[in-house]
């Protein structure tokens, strides 16, 4: 959509492209199109994304995220390379950080971190 949405008007009505998966179907109509240069060269460029994956995901391995999990009250990811942990508590919506060497940090509201990170 993002895409066609550029190409057809040349204006950006689209400020943020939601993303369910972190791979590309390479064998959709409309991929191929954008592989094939069909609306320029980098028709995305300049395009702001988010990615949203894991808990609806079927299969988040094979589709590009890596899975957040669940253990109540926190929906959270594991990071394996640094063994940190990043979660939201159900119970205060607050973002939690477990470092690898077992220290638990409260940092706050998410919706206060999403808005840093210019989430709208």
């Amino acid at each position: 959509m993002a895409t066609l949405d550029r190409a057809a008007s040349g204006q950006r009505w689209f400020g943020l492209v939601l993303s369910n998966a972190g791979g590309v179907a390479a064998n959709l109509p409309p991929n191929q199109q954008i592989v094939a240069g069909t609306y320029g060269p980098q028709p995305l460029v300049g395009m702001s994304w988010a990615l949203y994956c894991g808990r609806l995901d079927p299969a988040p391995n094979l589709n590009g995220c890596p899975a957040s999990q669940t253990a109540a009250p926190y929906y959270y990811r594991h990071y394996p390379g640094a063994g940190n942990y990043v979660g939201v508590s159900a119970t205060d919506q607050h973002l939690y950080f477990l470092s690898a060497q077992g220290v638990m940090s409260n940092l706050g509201l998410a919706a206060d971190w999403a808005q840093r990170a210019g989430c709208r």
